[in-house]
């Protein structure tokens, strides 16, 4: 299937998110334009991209805490899938990959392993003055790592 990014549309996917609070923190501050998945959504067609992400702040630790709402969100026109393997196969390219993902190469390799990963994209970004409560997108718990919203309406 040959998947082609197009311009931000009605159809493409609303994703929630959780992230930590320093992942959020570079996000924002434009350090960080690859999250990294160990899944993404499974894309039935191109009317799927670009994908709306909400940015699901985790509440964090006492050392680093977080709002535990809804602080953001950015645009997602692609998703790739790849695995560590194919990264070290071109060291430059895989500097640059962990460069844009804000990631140290130990902190990369512990959390993927030597499993098939997904790198999001994130083209814009907005964060939001006030952050938004769950419920304000009818929910009662943030997810682990992403799922799916329904459409507006």
């Amino acid at each position: 299937m040959n998947l082609k990014r197009r311009e931000a549309g009605p159809e493409g996917l609303r994703i929630l998110m959780s992230i930590r609070p320093e992942w959020t923190e570079k996000i924002f501050a434009w350090e960080k334009v690859i999250e990294v998945r160990r899944t993404a959504p499974h894309i039935e067609n191109e009317r799927q991209f670009p994908m709306k992400v909400y940015v699901y702040e985790t509440k964090g630790t006492k050392a680093k805490p977080g709002a535990g709402a809804v602080i953001g969100e950015f645009t997602c026109p692609w998703v790739h899938r790849t695995n560590v393997e194919r990264l070290r196969r071109d060291p430059l390219h895989y500097d640059l990959f962990l460069k844009d993902c804000g990631m140290s190469k130990d902190e990369f390799e512990a959390y993927v392993g030597e499993r098939d990963f997904a790198a999001w994209d994130i083209v814009s970004r907005r964060h939001y003055a006030e952050p938004e409560p769950l419920a304000a997108f009818n929910l009662k718990r943030a997810p682990q790592s992403w799922m799916k919203l329904r459409p507006w309406g």
